[in-house]
């Protein structure tokens, strides 16, 4: 199963072409996670071409670029979902460079 011992576990969805299908992989094995009645958060770090907030039609207005320059803390900027123990965190705006 995906418990460990310390209880929690990270997967890393990556590949160095745009159009994979990360954010669809990624949001779909998130909720068949989630649906195992294990929580889940889903991150996008993808700072150029964002979709994570597209796949969940949610705002992006603030996520992981905010609490990585101190503009806002990780509860600020969490997204229930549809699926009870599935959240996710979108990327935020993107950075100048």
């Amino acid at each position: 199963g995906l418990y460990t011992s310390s209880g929690s576990i990270v997967i890393s969805i990556t590949s160095t072409i745009s159009g994979e299908g990360k954010t669809f992989v990624a949001s779909n094995l998130g909720g068949i996670i989630a649906m195992s009645d294990l929580k889940v958060v889903v991150l996008d770090f993808d700072m150029r071409k964002p979709k994570l907030n597209l796949a969940f039609d949610v705002s992006n207005e603030q996520g992981v670029s905010s609490i990585l320059i101190g503009k806002r803390n990780i509860e600020d900027c969490i997204h229930k979902t549809e699926i009870k123990t599935l959240d996710i965190i979108t990327s935020g705006p993107t950075p100048p460079n």
